[in-house]
This record gives structure tokens, C-alpha cells and sequence, in this order.
């Protein structure tokens, strides 16, 4: 009775994955158990080693018996099948090793850990195989096809599975690093860290700790960086150029990880700052004035001040709740005198965005703002924070990305910032006298985003100069970055190059802020 009903609503090609997967299960673990016991292997190396072997197991059966076979040479599928089951494997290797460090050693745990983990990866590895390696016409493409030309296609529904599973990771990943001793939720330290919060948020945050133990609250806080996935992916979809979905899709979700495992956004699933919950409210601003760009831009002034207006509502909120994040507002608001359209429309849209900001300001208790006991606690560090002199605050990007300690409490290590700025800065100069006819990404919202999260670092550097403020535009930095290389003077095939190693230096080199200096 129930097997039909499955195989009603589960796709087929989803039950032949599953079971190849249970024979890359076993494969798995029979090369796992030969590197830990015939090897001498650690268990990180071994795990490695039969994630290879698995991963070419499956490949080939899935090319035999799952999908139609690609239009891809076979070295090319391969490494197509291991680079998109890569995201996969990396939820896979998390709760493997959390199972493996966070238990007590046991014959039996490495298979179990490899179980989880495989099983933990299902639903992404087999999205990724579907939509990107194997050469299969999806519904997106199909819809696509018969879209207008120029027209951005849907936003496809497969990234809201995606999201799920990412929100999981996170989730997990909070769970195993725990949470700072001096982060633990309790009333007086909710005010702390929040600083200079209005009571809506410190009353939430307060009842939420009140009957949720510290676990839970880390692993809610996990989930919610890791919705941070679904607006970042989105913006990606909205700004990218890319015709062939395969590879639009691929981009979503590649680069939305990227930004979502930065120094910062990781070190907040351990310190509990909730800069990197507050971003979904940037994040979602950002998005829907990229849904209706050509409404703000080419339709009538009502149409585009009310859309501007309802755009702006979302990071007034954010502001209400927490006011240092006006600096977004600030830099959203003035990033539209960069758009290439007439000084009126520039004004109108400045205007209405920030006439949006307004309202949600007011409606997130930007009106009662609670002057903290606990912002004395704040105000200090805020002030050693600050560069002292003009060249220091200029040569500010170099100082801190460097030398964190400038800018944070905590150790830690990411050039994504420093990445933005020098590539917008470069860009920026480069524009006046080369034109670029195939940027990467859309050219008129590009420049907006680019010139606000300018507007947005320097507001930054002269009145906080706190790392934490900036994790919403860490976030997005992989994505400008890459949006910023395509405006450069350079081959095509050239910037292609340079965003993927830039792309794998940002997601090697991060180390997050995780040894509190107290």
C-alpha cells in the first residue's frame, strides 16, 4: 500500500540514486575500513581516500542506470559528477566528523558516521547530478526556453530543497561548536551583545533563551544563518547573465555557500552576536528591489516610488532592531545615484528607498530605542576599534585583513572584505575608459550593489569599525567580487579564471573567530 503511493510522488530516477548510493555506501565503507585498519590511514585521510573511490563508484552507475548519459567526454563527467557531489560530501564529512570526534571510539562508529553522513547528502548530491552533470532537459529549462529574451527565468524550486539541507548543516555545525561561555542566552547578556538593541529584539531573544537550553538556541541560530542560502542563491539567480540554467544554477549555489562560510558568519554561530540573522532583512531589501529593477527603473513614478518604498521597509526593520546596521541602509539608499539613469529617477529612487527604511525603522521599535546599561561594556572596544588619522582609515582594509585583531575581540582570518573593496576600487577606475560587452552579471543593479557596499565600508571605518557589523556584506562579497571581476578589461576566459581561484582562495584561507580572548 504504501511502496505505489512512494513511487507516485518519488521520482524514479531518485529511487535508482538511492540504491546506487547504498552500493557507494558499501564501497565506501569497505575502502574506509582498509585505510583506518590496512593503511594505518587517520580517520580524515581515510575518509578522503573512499569518498574518491565511492564517488567513482556511483558515478559510473548513475551514468549506466540512473540518468540519460551526458553530452560530456568521460574524464569531463567524472570530474563534473566529483566537483557538484563535493557540496554533498561536505554535509556528509560534517556530521561524520561530529559523530567521529563527539563519540567514544567504537568498532562500529566509522560506518555509522559514514551512514549518517551518506545519508545526510542524498537530496543535494542527487539535485546537483540531475540539473548539472547529466545532460537531461528539466522543467527550468524548458520554461526558460520559452521565456522572452532577456527575461530572468524563474527561481527554480529544487534551491528551496537546497536551502533546507543547508539550514540543517548549519544547524549541525552549530551544535558542534557549541557556544561561547560568555554567549550563553540569559537576559543580561542578550542586552550585551545585542548593544544598543530596542526591546522587541531583546524581548525575543530573551524568552527564546528563557525555555530553549543552549544547544537548541545554537542549533535555531545555525538554522537561521543558514536561510541566509535562500535570499543570497536568489540574488545570484537575479544578477547573473548566464544563459544555460545548468551552470546559472551552479553559480546560485556555489557562490551563496561561499558567502555563507566566511570568518564571520561562522564565528556568530559560536559567539551569538545575531548580526548574521538580522542580514536576512538586508539580504531580502537587496532582492526585491532586484526582482522589480526594471519596474524601479523604467516604469512610472508612482509605480517606481511605491516599489522602492516596499523595498526599503525590510533593512528599516533590521535598523530598528539593531541601529549600527544603518550603515547598509545608508549605502542602499546613496547606491542608487550611481545607477546610469536620469538625476531624477536617481533622486526618486533614493528617495523612496530610504522613505521605506523610514517606515520599518518606526515599525521595528527604532522609536523606543533602550539606551543599554550593557553599552558601556560596548562603547570602549568601539572606540579602540577606530583607526586614528585620515591614512589609517584609508589604508584601514589592509590594516585589519591582515591584522583581525584590529577590528574584532577574537583571532580570526578573511579577505573577503578586503577582496570587495580593491576589485570594486580597480573596476571602478578600469570602467571610465574600457567598456566590457559581456560582463558576468547585469550591469545596471551590479553597479548599484558595487557603489553601495562602497558607501556602506566607509561609512563603516569612521564610527564602528566592528567586524561583526560588516557579516551581511561579508556575505556578499563572493558574489560582487566576481560580479566586479566582470567588468574588468580582461578575455572572458580570463575572468573566468581569476573568479575561480578567487573564489577558492576566499573558501581555504577563512579561519573563523573562535578562540574568545576574555
Amino acid at each position: 500500500m504504501i511502496l505505489p503511493i512512494l513511487k507516485t510522488y518519488i521520482p524514479a530516477t531518485l529511487w535508482r540514486f538511492a540504491l546506487v548510493g547504498v552500493g557507494g555506501l558499501c564501497v565506501d565503507i569497505a575502502v574506509l575500513y582498509a585505510g583506518l585498519w590496512g593503511l594505518g590511514l587517520s580517520w580524515f585521510w581515510a575518509k578522503v581516500t573512499s569518498f574518491l573511490f565511492a564517488a567513482t563508484f556511483t558515478w559510473w552507475l548513475n551514468r549506466k542506470y540512473t540518468f540519460a548519459k551526458s553530452n560530456k567526454t568521460l574524464l569531463h563527467e567524472w570530474a563534473s559528477f566529483l566537483a557538484t557531489n563535493a557540496f554533498g560530501g561536505l554535509i556528509n564529512f560534517l556530521v561524520y566528523s561530529a559523530i567521529m570526534t563527539q563519540f567514544p571510539p567504537h568498532i562500529l562508529l566509522p560506518a555509522v558516521a559514514t551512514g549518517m553522513g551518506s545519508l545526510s547528502g542524498l537530496f543535494l548530491n542527487y539535485l546537483l547530478s540531475k540539473h548539472l552533470v547529466f545532460n537531461q532537459v528539466s522543467k527550468l529549462e524548458i520554461t526558460a526556453r520559452n521565456s522572452s529574451v532577456g527575461e530572468i527565468p524563474p527561481y527554480p524550486r529544487s534551491l528551496y530543497l537546497v536551502t533546507a539541507l543547508v539550514c540543517m548543516a548549519f544547524g549541525a555545525i552549530a551544535l558542534w561548536l557549541g557556544m561561547d561561555s560568555t554567549s550563553a542566552p540569559n537576559d543580561q547578556q542578550v542586552g550585551q551583545l545585542t548593544g544598543f538593541s530596542t526591546s522587541w529584539l531583546v524581548i525575543a531573544l530573551a524568552w527564546t533563551a528563557s525555555w530553549l537550553p543552549a544547544p537548541g538556541m545554537a542549533f535555531i541560530m545555525g538554522m537561521i544563518h543558514g536561510l541566509n542560502f535562500l535570499p543570497l542563491s536568489a540574488i545570484v539567480w537575479q544578477l547573473c547573465t548566464l544563459s544555460n540554467l545548468r551552470h546559472r544554477l551552479f553559480c546560485s549555489v556555489v557562490l551563496a555557500l561561499v558567502g555563507l562560510i566566511g570568518a564571520g558568519g561562522i564565528a556568530e554561530l559560536y559567539l551569538g552576536l545575531y548580526d548574521n540573522a538580522l542580514s536576512l532583512g538586508i539580504l531580502t531589501s537587496i532582492l526585491l528591489v532586484l526582482i522589480h529593477w526594471d519596474t524601479i527603473t523604467q516604469a512610472s513614478r508612482n509605480q517606481s516610488l511605491a516599489w522602492t518604498i516596499l523595498a526599503g521597509i525590510p533593512i528599516g526593520l533590521v535598523v530598528g532592531l539593531k541601529p549600527p546596521l544603518a550603515i547598509f541602509w545608508l549605502g542602499l539608499t546613496v547606491g542608487f545615484f550611481a545607477v546610469n539613469l536620469n538625476v531624477p529617477s536617481r533622486i526618486r529612487a533614493a528617495f523612496g528607498y530610504g522613505l521605506g527604511g523610514i517606515v520599518g525603522f518606526g515599525v521595528g521599535g527604532g522609536f523606543s530605542i533602550v539606551n543599554s546599561s550593557w553599552a558601556a561594556l560596548v562603547l570602549p572596544f568601539a572606540t579602540q576599534c577606530v583607526p586614528l588619522g585620515l591614512l589609517n582609515k584609508v589604508l584601514f582594509v589592509f590594516q585589519f585583513s591582515f591584522n583581525n585583531c584590529l577590528s574584532h575581540e577574537t583571532v580570526f582570518r578573511d579577505f573577503r572584505i578586503f577582496s570587495l573593496i580593491m576589485l570594486t576600487l580597480v573596476a571602478a577606475v578600469t570602467r571610465f575608459w574600457h567598456k566590457q560587452s559581456h560582463p558576468f552579471t547585469h550591469p545596471g543593479p551590479t553597479l548599484w550593489l558595487l557603489a553601495a557596499c562602497m558607501v556602506t565600508y566607509i561609512a563603516w571605518v569612521p564610527f564602528l569599525s566592528i567586524y561583526d557589523y560588516l557579516v551581511p556584506l561579508e556575505m556578499l562579497a563572493p558574489v560582487l567580487s566576481v560580479a566586479a571581476m566582470g567588468l574588468l578589461p580582461f578575455g572572458k576566459r580570463t575572468r573566468l579564471g581569476a573568479a575561480i581561484s578567487l573564489l577558492i582562495f576566499l573558501s581555504i584561507s577563512s579561519y573563523p573567530a573562535l578562540i574568545p580572548i576574555h
